[in-house]
């Protein structure tokens, strides 16, 4: 962060040419790396919050997104808490659901702990 805020000001950041799609994709470049490279660096050192899943229904397919990406993201469908030994979700096909399932998800990092846990009961 500290890196970005001494950095030189990018084109698309003048009042007169913002571009916010521009500064879409650098935010994103920019949280990609925190959350891939440094945070990866220090976890074993700082315990700092880890992300949350934010979870959407489309039919018997869930779909999900870290706040940042990563980590490794696992589910259960009992309701019971996610762990390493949990079935871990793949994002490029989102986790298959049926009727009277709970989903309980939640980003584990390399040392089981655990962030935020999300809940859907599946109707």
């Amino acid at each position: 962060m500290a890196e970005r805020a001494w950095a030189q000001r990018k084109p698309y950041e003048s009042e007169k040419t913002f571009d916010i799609s521009k500064f879409d994709k650098d935010y994103a470049s920019f949280i990609d790396r925190i959350g891939r490279v440094e945070l990866q660096e220090i976890q074993d050192r700082v315990a700092f919050r880890l992300p949350k899943v934010g979870l959407k229904q489309e039919g018997k397919i869930v779909l999900f997104a870290a706040e940042y990406p990563g980590f490794d993201v696992y589910y259960t469908l009992d309701g019971s808490l996610p762990t390493q030994t949990s079935s871990k979700a793949d994002k490029a096909t989102g986790i298959r659901v049926e009727r009277g399932q709970k989903l309980t998800i939640a980003v584990l990092d390399k040392n089981g702990r655990r962030g935020p846990v999300s809940t859907l009961d599946i109707e």
